[in-house]
């Protein structure tokens, strides 16, 4: 068993040299057969490494939904095993999926897990420059200019060269372009191409090229350099397909469309990653039928008119059903996107479609089986950062209203376990910031205004939570003409 522990550290590293240096059909061999002899002989701990390298290797070549499977399976095992480095890696694989994916809040989700994990502070360096790159893809440029200009900072003048901070000054260089400054911007590209040359290797930066080819040519215009050129020209040609890595090729089961859907807070669809407009659907009535059939997932043309045209005769409904699903169809690409199956209408399965609803209620789902207390709490904080609001303003409908209720009181029951789980732990800070969330939502309930005044008192601030208790008994007095109750009272005379 020793010596299959070192054949499974070198299948890693050697799979992991020949990922930096691009060759990535070498690296998915070599992962491959690390993968096997884990397996056999189960070495979970090293199993779990070499799995992260095979996600890194689908990332690169932009097979982004079986990485994600990977990392994801990953988080899991490492967090049974207590394997820490390899679910910090899987995270960071997720961070990069989950911003190309547009799913910024998960990406910085991930980003201050990775911090709470290895016990360290988000402004250090490490964070700031990941917090960043996500504020870009944002179009946040100012502030991404601000973080990644504090890591950059913070490693200071003469750096130990690593990949990370040759990434940073990438993005940053990217930033400065963006905000109109191309002097200061090619400065520290120049200083990029240094510091990869220093590294040995640069093949990190192609993805990041894909995403910036402009940014890239415009810098060739003012600086030609053998490694910018050389780099264009990487980033230009097209990634090599699974098929390609030596696997034998799988039945194809999505189609070559990417449907992203915000159902909470400020609704948003994107398609392959191009947010539809309100005029891309023409009515709303196109755009809440299409929230409809996701939300239900398959609906008869009956369902559908008894939500929306109740009061209308066969022939209208009839009428106006057709043109308000050419209207859906229409907005999404094709008549293929809207399937009819069984005589049921539903989202075509084979889309490679992200909800968060729909994840929302896989998460609250799973808090109901066996987990461990860190499995439990990184449920919960998951469901906290995906409920950025309540469900579908914008759609006044009486299916919308039931539904939105629905998961406001899912959101609130698994905020309060969140809240519940930081204060029992005497993580005042994180209590205080649930409890204030709760009180948002439902402002009149005393258990809530306690557990607040119990966070502040933690946190060395008795004067504030009997300012709070102050403030809540006259709203109570002024809104509903009431006293708090016995316990709360009690809690704010003995303070």
């Amino acid at each position: 068993r020793g010596n299959y522990t070192l054949v499974a550290i070198a299948y890693n590293n050697y799979g992991y040299l020949n990922f930096l240096l691009g060759d990535y059909i070498e690296a998915w061999r070599i992962y491959t057969q690390g993968l096997e002899t884990t397996k056999t002989f189960k070495l979970d701990r090293y199993m779990v490494h070499i799995m992260n390298g095979l996600g890194d290797v689908l990332r690169e070549i932009e097979e982004y939904e079986e990485a994600r499977t990977i990392y994801e399976e990953v988080s899991i095992t490492s967090e049974k095993i207590d394997e820490q480095f390899a679910l910090v890696d899987s995270f960071s694989g997720l961070v990069e999926l989950e911003t190309k994916a547009g799913f910024f809040n998960k990406a910085l989700y991930y980003i201050r897990e990775i911090a709470r994990i290895k016990q360290e502070d988000v402004s250090e360096p490490e964070y700031q420059a990941s917090f960043g790159k996500v504020y870009l893809a944002m179009r946040q440029y100012q502030m991404a200019e601000e973080t990644l200009e504090s890591a950059i900072s913070g490693w200071g003048p003469a750096p130990k060269i690593q990949q990370e901070i040759v990434d940073a000054y990438f993005y940053y260089a990217a930033v400065l372009l963006q905000m109109g400054r191309e002097k200061q911007s090619v400065e520290y590209l120049k200083k990029t191409f240094e510091m990869a040359a220093l590294l040995g290797y640069d093949q990190f930066l192609v993805a990041a090229a894909r995403s910036f080819d402009g940014f890239l040519n415009q810098a060739a215009i003012h600086w030609q350099s053998p490694q910018l050129l050389s780099l264009i020209k990487r980033a230009a040609e097209v990634p090599i397909t699974k098929d390609q890595l030596g696997k034998p090729p799988e039945e194809k089961k999505t189609i070559d469309t990417a449907l992203q859907v915000v159902g909470f807070g400020k609704d948003i669809v994107r398609l392959d990653g191009v947010v539809l407009q309100n005029q891309r659907w023409h009515s709303v009535g196109a755009r809440a039928m299409f929230f409809f059939i996701l939300d239900r997932k398959e609906v008869t043309k009956d369902e559908v008119a008894i939500e929306f045209w109740p009061d209308f005769s066969p022939g209208k409904v009839n009428s106006n059903f057709h043109a308000t699903l050419w209207r859906v169809r229409n907005a999404l690409g094709g008549k293929h996107m809207i399937e009819f199956k069984g005589n049921s209408y539903r989202i075509n399965p084979a889309v490679n479609l992200h909800y968060d609803v729909e994840q929302f209620i896989n998460l609250s789902a799973r808090l109901k089986q066996q987990h461990s207390e860190i499995e439990e709490r990184t449920l919960l904080r998951q469901i906290n950062e995906l409920y950025q609001g309540d469900f579908l303003l914008n759609i006044d409908m009486a299916w919308a209203d039931q539904k939105r209720t629905e998961l406001r009181n899912m959101f609130i029951q698994s905020l309060s376990w969140l809240a519940e789980f930081e204060i029992t732990r005497n993580n005042f800070s994180e209590s205080l910031a649930l409890f204030d969330k709760l009180i948002s939502l439902d402002s009149f309930q005393d258990g809530y205004h306690l557990q607040k005044m119990i966070s502040m008192v933690g946190l060395g601030n008795p004067s504030g939570a009997r300012k709070h208790f102050q403030e809540y008994r006259d709203t109570l007095k002024l809104e509903l003409g009431v006293e708090p109750g016995l316990e709360i009272s009690d809690y704010f005379q003995n303070l």
